[in-house]
């Protein structure tokens, strides 16, 4: 059983007694008063004549009166005895005629006499009931001050007096403690009036089980403590101290034995909840009397009172300890006072188990559905980690409807993932919940339950493709194009959704989408329709082709248009294997067509930088398209810049022949090159029928156009 110590005070009974102090100033006595003293003190025959011994010291009878003068003043001063003193009888008076009075003997010791001046002094004086001492002002440690609203009252008090003699008291404090000095004489102490005072001494409460022992250091305390004190009055003395008050709610008439001395962690005055409550912790459940300024707080007085009605709030520490505290007025046995009551705060050890029992009844108050509810509950179960309760909350959140089920769980998803425990919980629910909703969607809905669940796959780790299959097990597509695109626009890739549905026929007959990629694919259709006219082909196998009769710009803008959207459509390819293979015929044939236009437009750029030598370099070469591209680029700058032609090659070559501008035989062996350069080009529609003896020639036919007028008629 552990011991406990409380460190507080008792208060203890004074007496101020306000004294008024006549003294009397002194002086130190004459030569001849000091003489007489002396000789009255000290003389060993008092039979003697007292004249006679004046003479023996050589004092003259004649000075004998100044000697007489000086008795009666001192017997006036009441340094000695008085009697019917005739100083004209002086020689006749022996010297043990003459006596000290107590004042004397005083005065004589103290080698002082009065002035004859007395003075009024009034002196406070304290006097300490239990050590019965005196003192001239009391000890500021103590805490003293006048006697009111305490466990001492004045019917107690009057039942000590003073046992000290003051006036000896005060003598001892001259020269040191009060406004007399040492060798003043006090001639009388007068008390004025008595106060009642009040001052503090130290204890120690020591408490084991029930009982309880109220210990001081110094014995004489402890005594009249234990003689004096009643119960109430001990009682009422710690009810009195501000420490001992309780800010908010507490119980009376409780034990300790009640709760277990085992499980009880500590004990503390009523002044240190404050600091309890300030402690950073995980969790304070409170009645709602006593709250935390920071941290975790749920108010249910319902949930504490169920389990233990004197327990007023339970902390969770950082260390995950559970403390229960209970502020009340605790009766303890005791040897002296039969029982004694002391408020405190007793803080009790509770289990996990226990924790979570006085949850449970504010735990079912959050049963229905709110954001800030299932935040509590979240909050509540990272405390308390009972996640099957945690599962029976949350399971009651839902109906039978699933997909408003799925609406909420979306809702709380954000806090349910921030616990391990309830995480699991609300991916089992939210999978079953989503399986379900999966299995009856239909075509009509199909946008919406897209949109509900958009995030849930992801979070579930369920793959794009294994959802696309769900769908598809399930609805029934009536619309291919519709289809696609809520899929696609709802963050499906595309490529994974035309394996499900193929939106492609459609969107090529309606021309009607929405979405990109079918936007491309419509775009790339559109611009191999315009190819397809530019050059009047309709069958990439099987087709005639005239490279001089294609608008060049128009041909290259809708092949470029295309070729860059080419990539954009892949994921529509596997699903539309034949319209592909005839995309990708006709793209092959007008990449050979573009490429030609490009080394056409790139030779007709620089015709007269072309040598004969460079085009037998090429010939030699193989690089038989170089040859015949250059070749009618150079043979149509000289006709059009040297004979003034004008048109197609064919035509200028028509013109020449028509117009003798040129030898009939050389026309009829141009035109026998421009053949074999479109059959060359365009293999599919022709048959070359050429060598390289041929390309020399038509060559050098070429280029004596340019310089020679041999092959001109005259």
């Amino acid at each position: 059983m552990d011991k406990f110590k409380i460190e507080t005070s008792i208060q203890f009974p004074f007496l101020k007694m306000n004294e008024l102090v006549t003294y009397s100033e002194v002086k130190k006595p004459s030569g001849v008063a000091y003489i007489l003293l002396v000789l009255i003190s000290e003389s060993k025959n008092k039979s003697d004549r007292l004249a006679n011994v004046l003479e023996n010291f050589g004092i003259p009878k004649s000075l004998h009166y100044i000697f007489a003068d000086n008795i009666q003043t001192l017997m006036d001063q009441g340094i000695l005895e008085e009697f019917n003193f005739y100083k004209s009888e002086f020689d006749n008076y022996l010297i043990g005629s003459f006596q000290f009075t107590s004042k004397g003997k005083k005065i004589f010791a103290e080698e002082s006499i009065p002035t004859g001046v007395n003075k009024d002094l009034k002196i406070s004086v304290y006097y300490n009931i239990a050590m019965n001492e005196l003192s001239l002002k009391m000890d500021t440690d103590l805490d003293p001050k006048p006697l009111m609203d305490c466990a001492i009252t004045p019917e107690f008090m009057n039942r000590f007096k003073c046992e000290k003699n003051i006036e000896n008291f005060l003598n001892f404090q001259k020269g040191k403690g009060i406004g007399v000095k040492k060798e003043e004489i006090i001639t009388n102490v007068e008390q004025l009036d008595q106060e009642n005072w009040i001052a503090k001494y130290d204890c120690d409460m020591n408490i084991k089980g029930d009982d309880i022992e109220i210990k001081f250091d110094e014995l004489v305390l402890q005594k009249f403590f234990d003689t004096n004190y009643t119960q109430d009055m001990v009682n009422m003395t710690i009810s009195y101290k501000n420490k001992f008050k309780f800010k908010s709610s507490f119980k009376d008439n409780l034990k300790l034995s009640k709760y277990g001395f085992d499980r009880i962690a500590g004990i503390m005055i009523p002044k240190e909840i404050d600091d309890v409550l300030k402690q950073k912790n995980q969790l304070l459940l409170t009645k709602g009397n006593y709250k935390a300024s920071n941290g975790f707080m749920v108010t249910s007085a319902d949930s504490i009172d169920k389990y233990d009605e004197t327990i007023e709030f339970i902390q969770v520490d950082m260390h995950n300890f559970v403390y229960a505290y209970i502020p009340g007025n605790f009766v303890f046995n005791n040897n002296i006072f039969d029982t004694v009551t002391i408020p405190l705060a007793v803080k009790i050890k509770l289990t996990e188990e226990e924790l979570k029992k006085i949850l449970k009844p504010y735990v079912y108050s959050l049963a229905t559905y709110s954001e800030d509810n299932f935040k509590e509950l979240v909050k509540v179960n990272n405390i308390t980690d009972d996640l099957k309760l945690a599962r029976e909350i949350i399971e009651g959140y839902l109906n039978n409807d699933v997909e408003s089920n799925i609406v909420l769980l979306n809702e709380m998803k954000q806090f349910a993932i921030s616990n391990g425990g309830i995480s699991n919980i609300y991916r089992e629910l939210l999978e079953k919940n989503y399986n379900s909703y999966m299995d009856n969607i239909t075509e009509d809905n199909l946008e919406t339950a897209l949109k509900i669940t958009s995030s849930i796959p992801k979070f579930l780790n369920i793959q794009s493709k294994d959802v696309l299959s769900k769908i598809f097990k399930t609805i029934k597509v009536k619309n291919d194009l519709e289809v696609y695109e809520t899929l696609v626009n709802k963050g499906f890739d595309k490529s994974l959704v035309v394996l499900y549905v193929n939106p492609v026929t459609e969107a090529l007959k309606t021309r009607n989408v929405e979405e990109k990629g079918l936007i491309d694919l419509i775009n790339y259709d559109d611009a191999l329709s315009e190819m397809k006219k530019v050059t009047n082909i309709n069958d990439y196998k099987n087709y005639l082709y005239d490279e001089e009769k294609i608008n060049h710009n128009e041909f290259k803008t809708n092949y470029n248009k295309a070729f860059n959207l080419q990539k954009n459509i892949q994921a529509f390819k596997n699903s539309n294997e034949e319209l592909f293979k005839n995309y990708d015929g006709f793209m092959k044939l007008f990449s050979v067509i573009n490429d030609d236009i490009n080394l056409v437009e790139a030779a007709q750029k620089n015709p007269n930088n072309l040598k004969l030598d460079l085009i037998e370099k090429k010939i030699s070469s193989g690089e038989y398209q170089f040859v015949f591209v250059n070749l009618s680029a150079k043979l149509e700058t000289i006709l059009k810049n040297k004979y003034k032609l004008d048109g197609k090659l064919s035509d200028m070559l028509n013109d020449a022949r028509s117009n003798g501008i040129i030898d009939k035989k050389i026309i009829s062996d141009l035109h026998d090159f421009r053949d074999n350069r479109n059959a060359n080009v365009h293999p599919e529609d022709r048959t070359p029928n050429y060598d390289a003896n041929d390309l020399r020639r038509w060559a050098k036919e070429i280029f004596d156009l340019e310089v020679d007028k041999k092959w001109v008629n005259k």
